[in-house]
């Protein structure tokens, strides 16, 4: 445990502390960018000032909803928030609709991105540069040892060739889950969970198991705490 202040803080909290910190200071960069108060911006968002000032300072992580919105409004791909992104912020190219997963399904009462009979949750957000990216949430604490944990949001580089030991998300039968890759060769590897808990790998075959068709999505790039 570490000392911030007058109380200890875990290594998970001041890294999350600082993520919203990185977050905010490129949510204020892209208002000023674009010539915007915080009253203005906030208007043009639909959200408190309030909000939008615990969002920018970092008091509050801005919800995957929130950022989609804000992509639109200063004209710059979510995923410049997100990371650090070399060149000019403003610059977009390859803008694509892909598939996004994310656990903040109340912003803005958007009940419609829930999908019926699927275990995770879904919208769709423009996420531009020279690479696709998936965001998805961890349903449940499985992959703790990798520290993801539940409702946790992933970002995922799409198309990344992975190697064993690298956790990736895989499409097993139609559903998306966050796995650990295991290569044995060319033809066949395993995916398992990231727990502790004994669970069999699942051995993959020429792209099926058990019959059911398994893709791999992709390769975690980080995680956002929420």
């Amino acid at each position: 445990m570490l000392t911030d202040g007058k109380k200890k803080v875990s290594p998970k909290v001041l890294q999350a502390q600082k993520e919203r910190k990185a977050l905010g200071d490129r949510l204020k960069k892209a208002r000023l960018n674009n010539e915007l108060t915080q009253a203005e911006a906030a208007k043009k968002l639909g959200v408190g000032v309030s909000n939008l000032s615990s969002y920018e300072t970092g008091r509050t992580t801005a919800p995957l909803g929130f950022l989609q919105d804000a992509s639109e409004v200063y004209e710059v791909p979510i995923v410049n928030f997100i990371q650090e992104v070399k060149g000019n912020p403003g610059e977009m190219r390859d803008i694509k609709k892909i598939p996004v997963m994310t656990a903040n399904v109340k912003y803005k009462n958007r009940s419609e991105f829930f999908m019926a009979n699927d275990p995770m949750r879904y919208e769709y957000a423009d996420v531009g540069r020279s690479e696709d990216y998936i965001f998805l949430s961890a349903p449940d604490n499985t992959m703790s040892d990798y520290r993801i944990l539940k409702n946790d949001a992933v970002l995922i580089r799409k198309n990344q060739e992975p190697k064993s030991g690298d956790v990736v998300v895989a499409l097993i039968g139609g559903y998306p889950r966050i796995m650990v890759y295991e290569e044995i060769n060319e033809k066949s590897y395993n995916l398992k969970p990231g727990d502790a808990s004994g669970n069999e790998a699942l051995l993959v075959k020429n792209g099926e198991s058990n019959g059911e068709e398994v893709e791999i999505l992709g390769v975690k790039r980080l995680v956002i705490i929420y």
